[in-house]
């Protein structure tokens, strides 16, 4: 059995994104909000940083989590 990994995506790295995409087009419940294209066009139009942590085997895209990193002078940091 191969082990499964779970790593930070790198966002400014075309072919990570459409490998993400991919993914994301390929599975049932997924929606737009999964794209990797909507979490970086949030984090341009709103000022916050776009995460996505990617879980894979043996190379293959297991499941994706879009993250948003928001900084506020009231609430500090949280992702």
């Amino acid at each position: 059995m191969t082990t499964a990994t779970v790593r930070e995506a790198d966002l400014a790295d075309a072919d990570e994104c459409a490998r993400i995409a991919a993914f994301v087009d390929a599975t049932a419940a997924a929606t737009p909000f999964h794209l990797p294209a909507w979490s970086i066009a949030v984090a341009r139009g709103c000022g916050q940083r776009a995460r996505y942590l990617v879980a894979e085997r043996g190379g293959t895209i297991t499941g994706v989590l879009p993250l948003t990193e928001m900084r506020s002078p009231l609430f500090g940091r949280a992702l």
